[in-house]
């Protein structure tokens, strides 16, 4: 199978998951990659083709959005999609493939944060909806492909999102009950986890006799009960030393990274309720609770036997062998069709 993948937006914090698509990409067939040259190096593929814009990665990211219809032209300009069994995009800007994709030209695209941005006012639904409907979608989590079906009637094919982390590693980490006594620590390594969330569980913390927190924010702080960093160094390190992890984003249709990790490394995840959140919850109910506000976690219970049962379920279900096959699976029902 000759497969054409496509990254017109060349995200720096796509590397890790674009490394993971491409080798189960060239396990299936051929793969060429098309994307901005300074993107190329940090992939492995049997051709690469560079976008010919000159804007390239030297443009800010909201250029190269607003810059999306000219650089979807400009890839349909150096490849004709007819040449290859598949073209898929790793991610991808949904204007510009409304406005710009052949209506004939079957693809399909990586779902990252498309389908919630397109909820945000009727305009982006609108032209979310005219996208072809020769393209399909490629979603984290059923519901979300359930969604894309109920509001747009496109169809659309599941593919796991991996971890970081090696199966091997990640089952070596196991599950432990949270300490009797002393501070109990909580991480939130998710920088959408919203500021005024942010600030209520700090306060929870600080009122609290049994927890501290380290926290992603937009401003940095320092105390014995509270960290805030924009960015960590020892991410790895906090995740495994860490005793809950914690998600206060407003994620609809779109899936966490930061709480794949968490599942991966055996860690219980506590998330203000959202639709993400209650799916995430429903699907692993022994690591997972779905709460309304975060003084609710002094009374969440977790046992570790079944944080572990649901740990081993997901790094089974999202390994690179699952993202794999589901990956076939989805490039041969388009070729059947």
């Amino acid at each position: 199978m000759n497969i054409l993948a496509v990254d017109p937006l060349a995200p720096w914090g796509h590397v890790r998951f674009n490394t993971v698509v491409l080798a189960a990409l060239r396990e299936i067939g051929r793969v060429s990659l098309i994307t901005f040259r300074d993107y190329h190096k940090h992939f492995q593929v049997d051709e690469s083709i560079d976008i010919p814009d000159p804007r390239g990665l030297h443009g800010s990211d909201r250029r190269l959005r607003f810059g999306q219809p000219w650089v979807v032209a400009s890839i349909l300009r150096t490849v004709r999609p007819a040449d290859y069994d598949a073209v898929v995009f790793l991610c991808y800007e949904a204007v510009s493939l409304a406005l710009k994709w052949p209506k004939d030209a079957r693809a399909y695209v990586f779902e990252h944060n498309n389908t919630d941005k397109a909820r945000e006012n009727l305009f982006k639904m609108f032209l979310y909806k005219r996208i072809p409907r020769s393209v399909s979608h490629l979603v984290f989590m059923d519901y979300i492909g359930e969604h894309i079906a109920r509001t747009c009637g496109r169809r659309s094919f599941c593919v796991p999102l991996n971890y970081n982390l090696s199966s091997e590693a990640a089952l070596a980490r196991v599950p432990r009950p949270l300490p009797e006594s002393g501070p109990r620590t909580i991480f939130v390594p998710s920088t959408c986890t919203r500021s005024r969330v942010v600030r209520r569980l700090k306060a929870f913390v600080l009122a609290s006799d049994g927890w501290r927190m380290v926290s992603k924010g937009r401003h940095e702080e320092e105390s014995e009960r509270c960290r805030v960093r924009r960015f960590f160094d020892d991410y790895q390190n906090l995740m495994d030393g860490c005793d809950l992890v914690f998600f206060g984003g407003e994620y609809e249709y779109r899936v966490s990274a930061a709480l794949h990790e968490a599942m991966s490394c055996g860690k219980p995840i506590v998330g203000l309720d959202c639709g993400f959140i209650r799916e995430f919850a429903q699907r692993y109910p022994g690591a997972v609770r779905c709460i309304g506000d975060v003084r609710e976690i002094d009374a969440v219970r977790f046992a570790p036997d079944a944080v572990r049962q649901d740990q081993e379920r997901f790094v089974s279900e999202n390994s690179p062998d699952a993202i794999r096959e589901a990956l076939r699976r989805a490039l041969s029902a388009e070729s059947n069709a």
